[in-house]
Formats: structure tokens, C-alpha cells, sequence
């Protein structure tokens, strides 16, 4: 969007790095717009978490570049007896690409690291060795050895995304601030959008508003 804009990695960092499964993107939201008041845009949200960054209003043409900021991610339905915590997806996952994943929890007293497990291949049966897990054979081991204990950090209803260091569609907010602009008095929208994993949705042109989701 700013052509003078340079590459900047430690932005990239902040906001590919910044945990936000979707409908709770508050924190890479934060990231994005004040990244986007320091670039000059005038900055609004709405209910949902969207923001909206405007540069040059009134100009022509107007240009919308929209991005989505959310991450799938998991959501604590029941912490059992030994501390685990029992999960259900945000967004559309493959229960095998969670086994061992390293994940970060959003707890109510603060994030908590922990691991995706489930029960031990010599603990199996032969036909349990057979079968596909699914997500109520998974677990969230966060170290906790009682109920109690892991209550003391998560309870349920908190989020937790995989540990990661870039959340790849997440570049695209990104890369919205390193597109040229069109021609110099164009009006220019950025936007970035939440719940998309949820929605699976795409933006269109309306009006006289040149829209790309990236």
C-alpha cells in the first residue's frame, strides 16, 4: 500500500507470531493497527474485531486490500481428573497434524505451553492401532497433575493455537502495507478481517470499490 514503505521483519515477526484462533484475534489485531496508526491511516473497528485502516480518503479510485489475521486453532471443552485438557477444533483441522504439536494456551492467568497428546501406541489394542484418531482421542498435556492445578491456569473456554513462530496466512496483512499504490491519489482501505476460518469467506468488488482479498 505504501511503496516507501521498507521490509520489515521485526513487524513480520510481531504479527505472524502474535496468538489469535478465531473470534479472539484482540492481540494480532493490536499488532496490525498500530502498526497501521504509525503509518498515518485513519483507524476504525467494528464489533466483530474487524480493522479498518484508511489512507487518502475522498481520493479515486478506491482500492480495498483485505487479509485475514485469524489462525485455526483449538478451544478447551473439559480439563479431566489428571489435568489434561480435552479440546475441540476452531477452523478446519486434521486431528493426525495435532499429535505432538507443541501449543500455546491462552489461559485465564496467562499463557501456558504445552503438547498435543494421546494414548501411548503399547497402551493400544490392535484394532485401536488401525483406527484414525479423532479429536475426542486427543489431549493437552500442560504439565498439571490434578484438575485443580490445571484450573489454577486454564479453564474451559480459553484457546490455544500451535506454537509456531509464522502463521503463514498472515502474511497477507502484511503484505498490505508493502503493495504500490496504484497511482498516487488513490483512496486506499486496508482491512483486516477476522473469523475467517469460521466463515470461509471472500470479499467482492461492491460498488465502485475495487476489492482483493489477499
Amino acid at each position: 500500500m505504501l511503496a516507501a514503505m521498507a521490509l520489515d521483519l521485526s513487524f513480520l515477526r510481531d504479527l505472524t507470531s502474535a496468538a489469535g484462533t478465531s473470534g479472539f484475534e484482540s492481540r494480532p489485531a493490536a499488532v496490525w493497527r498500530a502498526r497501521a496508526d504509525a503509518a498515518g491511516a485513519q483507524t476504525t473497528s467494528d464489533a466483530y474485531g474487524n480493522v479498518f485502516a484508511t489512507f487518502r480518503p475522498g481520493g479515486r479510485p478506491r482500492v480495498m486490500l483485505a487479509g485475514h489475521i485469524d489462525e485455526i486453532g483449538l478451544i478447551v471443552s473439559y480439563i479431566d481428573d489428571h489435568g489434561f485438557l480435552y479440546v475441540r477444533p476452531v477452523g478446519g483441522w486434521d486431528p493426525m497434524q495435532l499429535v505432538g504439536q507443541r501449543v500455546r494456551v491462552l489461559g485465564h492467568a496467562g499463557d501456558v505451553l504445552g503438547v498435543v497428546g494421546k494414548k501411548a501406541i503399547h497402551l493400544m489394542s490392535a484394532e485401536d492401532r488401525r483406527k484414525t484418531p479423532t479429536m475426542d482421542d486427543l489431549w493437552i498435556d500442560i504439565g498439571a497433575t490434578s484438575r485443580q492445578e490445571a484450573e489454577a491456569h486454564v479453564r474451559a473456554g480459553d484457546t490455544a493455537v500451535i506454537e509456531q513462530p509464522f502463521v503463514g496466512g498472515r502474511v497477507k496483512c502484511f503484505d498490505i502495507f508493502r503493495e504500490p499504490a496504484p497511482v498516487p491519489e488513490h483512496h486506499a482501505a486496508g482491512i483486516f478481517t477476522t473469523r475467517y476460518e469460521l466463515r470461509q469467506t471472500r470479499h467482492r468488488p461492491v460498488g465502485q470499490v475495487q476489492a482483493l482479498h489477499l
